[in-house]
């Protein structure tokens, strides 16, 4: 399953956590699925090369998911799940007010799916089967000028497919059922950090740290896939109204870091890539009825080299159902080819 913006495929999409780029590299094609329903506290959707201050990798367009906050959420959420399709899912959260200022949130999620389907009887499985758990703790401090969020996520993923046959213990050769095992072990950590310096003016300075590690065993028959990625990521932000509330300028600097080690068979592919860059954005709205977004970007990728994003956003309401929309810009991205198309290892063809 996948996001489709402006008919192209989920990997022009830039899908962010809280503004905070974590689903890409390894993990562009199950991303998803690494974040529970019950997690969501809301999706924001936006078409078209999106605002610079989240990097300049939206090309199609970006999502954005927003967690429940350990100030807001239930105090005590319990959800279980059981279908004829043979899925089992159990879902807890509770959350804790430490102090007036701290509080914290725990979210659990148990998924398995384990029930042989075989409707249109080729010998092959209908979906995969999928055992997943899923562990988030995060944490909130908030004052009259301090806002601040930390926590920690970790993931346990198997997935298994193939001939109705297939065991994932037995020898995988030519004499065996055909199958196909991938294993995902995931870990996130990240912190952000908020300062009010005028309320009036809406002067503030926000940072985002992150660090990732991405993990994964995979097989597809006799052929053998493994690939780690691991991210830092970091972004400084200083945003103020200039004149009166209706104009924004936000300017800042962002640095992400990834080390890529893949292995198709016997073949070990290694990349590192290092980007650092600026940006400006200014923003004008006036009421309801109009709203401008213009901002550039200036990155230097130690293997692609320099590049320069502008990007310009408008929308304009005559009242009613009547919304013109406006959107161009420049976006880029930097392709992960095994990873992203790791549905034609299963087949037997050589790769060049």
């Amino acid at each position: 399953k996948q996001s489709r913006l402006l008919g192209l495929d989920g990997t022009y999409v830039q899908l962010l956590t809280e503004n905070i780029p974590t689903l890409r590299g390894l993990a562009t094609p199950y991303g998803l699925g690494y974040i529970p329903g019950t997690w969501m506290e809301a999706i924001q959707i936006s078409k078209g090369t999106a605002s610079v201050k989240n990097g300049y990798e939206s090309v199609t367009g970006q999502i954005n998911v927003e967690y429940l906050k350990p100030n807001t959420a239930d105090k005590l959420f319990l959800n279980a799940l059981v279908n004829d399709a043979g899925k089992k899912e159990i879902n807890a959260l509770g959350s804790f007010l430490v102090t007036d200022k701290l509080s914290t949130l725990v979210l659990a999620h148990v998924e398995d799916n384990s029930k042989v389907d075989d409707h249109q009887k080729d010998g092959f499985i209908d979906h995969p089967f999928i055992r997943q758990y899923n562990l988030l703790n995060r944490w909130f401090y908030t004052d009259n000028r301090w806002h601040i969020h930390f926590g920690m996520k970790a993931l346990i993923e198997n997935r298994t497919t193939g001939s109705v046959d297939f065991k994932s213990d037995q020898v995988r050769d030519i004499d065996h059922p055909y199958g196909i095992g991938i294993e995902t072990d995931r870990y996130e950590a990240f912190y952000k950090m908020g300062y009010t310096f005028n309320n009036e003016m809406n002067s503030n300075f926000g940072s985002i740290f992150s660090v990732s590690k991405h993990n994964q065993e995979s097989f597809f028959g006799i052929r053998e896939y493994a690939g780690e990625q691991i991210n830092y990521y970091v972004n400084l932000m200083y945003q103020t109204n200039f004149i009166n509330s209706s104009n924004t300028i936000t300017a800042g600097y962002s640095m992400n870091y990834d080390d890529y080690a893949e292995r198709l068979d016997m073949t070990d592919i290694l990349r590192t890539e290092l980007v650092n860059g600026v940006f400006a954005e200014y923003s004008y709205k006036k009421g309801e009825s109009l709203i401008v977004q213009t901002g550039v970007r200036l990155d230097y990728h130690n293997i692609y080299g320099l590049m320069f994003t502008p990007r310009l956003h408008a929308r304009y309401s005559l009242g009613g159902n009547t919304i013109f929309r406006l959107s161009a810009g420049k976006g880029y991205r930097s392709p992960n080819v095994l990873a992203e198309n790791n549905h034609y290892l299963a087949n037997s063809r050589a790769l060049v």
